[in-house]
Formats: structure tokens, C-alpha cells, sequence
């Protein structure tokens, strides 16, 4: 699964790469490690607004959620979606159908287990450059309060043989988008087929990093080169 992810570039590198501005007055921060369970804002870019670059809350609320509680509990469970089943899921089908995002990073953590111990590695693309992951969002609104939440989920697939190595146990990677298919995705033109075989191709690098390096801030000193 994808539940920890890298977006260290600034905000003008964000724009410049996905030719998209960041929505007035967004206060956007680099982070080294942003972790799912924080319910954090991400960076996406939704296919409704392609020239907007927005903070959406990481773990999708279907439109559908009666109560914040059920929204709460929900939320905690979507971080993730699995590309086979989303469109038949209740919580996930009307997105994949409809609400397509790119979802922004630098790269990601997955954790390679070897006997007793869990090794984190740091992942990312030819020369750390910036990527999308395919997502899919939502919007739901609080009946008590009346406010608006936005929210995303990375898709994901059966690892590749790189990505099968190091997540060794659930064996799952995010869902990957080229450069040239990523418009495609927003726009619904892009088959769950050729997506997930196209993913599958992406070019990955991976460092081991230290096991203590959440608590070391933003400081890329962790990584530790092969």
C-alpha cells in the first residue's frame, strides 16, 4: 500500500512541473515525510480544475457519509484504493468514475520485512524528480456545520518484481502516471488496463534509510545510499 509519502520540492517547483498554480492564499509547505495517519493536505490536481494545484485531506469521504463520526471512521480507511475493485466498492466507485485526480509527490516509504525486523526504504524516480500518482477525490459536506471537505485516495495495484522486493508482504505499489498519460487520466480516457501496465514499467530507485528517520525532521542526511 501507499500510506507515506515525500513532497520536499518547493512550490514553484510544483507549478513549473504540472504547469498548474497553487489556488490563491494555499500556504503550502515542503515536507520530507508526510504520513497518512496524520490526515494531512496533499497537493492534487483535480480533472475539473486542471490548472489549479489544491490541498486536499488525505483519506476519502464518500459524498454519501451521513455523520462526521461515520466520515471520521471512514477516512481512516481510504488512504488507499485498490485499482481492481474501486469501481465496484461503495466507497470508492463513484470517484473512479467521475472524480479523477493527480496526486502530487517526490516519492514515497515502503517498509521490506526480513525476519524479525522492518527495513524502510525511500523511493523515488530517476533523478528525484516530481511525479503524480492517479487518484481519485471526493466532496463531502458536514450536515452539522455545513463545511465542505475535500478529500483523495492513491490507487494502487499488484506490485512490480522492484516493488514486490521491497514491500514483500502485502506486495501492493501505488499506481504510477506518465507524463504524457496524465491529462489522459484526468479526462477518463485512460483504461484501468493499460494504467496499471503502464505503472508497472515506471523506472524506480530506492535508498535504505535509517529506521529513526521520522523523528529526524526534514533532514535528507537519513538516507543512506546502497
Amino acid at each position: 500500500m501507499c500510506f507515506n509519502i515525500s513532497i520536499a520540492k518547493t512550490k514553484v517547483k510544483l507549478e513549473d512541473k504540472f504547469k498548474a498554480q497553487f489556488e490563491k492564499g494555499v500556504n503550502f509547505q515542503p515536507n520530507y515525510f508526510i504520513t497518512a495517519f496524520t490526515k494531512p493536505q496533499i497537493p492534487i490536481i483535480t480533472g475539473d480544475n486542471q490548472d489549479k494545484i489544491q490541498l486536499f485531506n488525505w483519506g476519502l469521504i464518500p459524498h454519501w457519509v451521513k455523520s462526521e463520526e461515520q466520515a471520521r471512521d471512514i477516512s481512516s480507511m481510504t488512504f488507499n484504493s485498490r485499482i481492481e475493485t474501486a469501481h465496484e466498492k461503495p466507497s470508492f466507485r463513484d470517484s473512479f468514475k467521475k472524480k479523477h485526480c493527480l496526486i502530487i509527490a517526490d516519492g514515497f516509504f515502503e517498509w521490506k520485512t526480513k525476519e524479525k525486523n522492518k527495513i524502510p526504504h525511500y523511493i523515488y524516480k530517476e533523478n528525484n524528480e516530481l511525479f503524480s500518482f492517479a487518484g481519485i477525490w471526493s466532496e463531502w459536506v458536514n450536515q452539522d456545520t455545513g463545511e465542505v471537505n475535500k478529500t483523495c485516495s492513491i490507487l494502487t495495484h499488484n506490485a512490480n518484481e522492484f516493488m514486490a522486493e521491497i514491500h514483500n508482504t502485502k506486495k501492493r505499489q501505488p499506481v504510477f502516471l506518465k507524463n504524457e498519460n496524465s491529462y489522459q487520466w484526468l479526462n477518463n480516457k485512460l483504461d484501468t488496463k493499460n494504467l496499471i501496465q503502464q505503472s508497472s514499467e515506471t523506472i524506480l530507485s530506492t535508498h535504505i534509510i535509517a529506521k529513526d528517520f521520522r523523528t529526524l525532521g526534514n533532514n535528507k542526511s537519513v538516507i543512506n545510499k546502497k
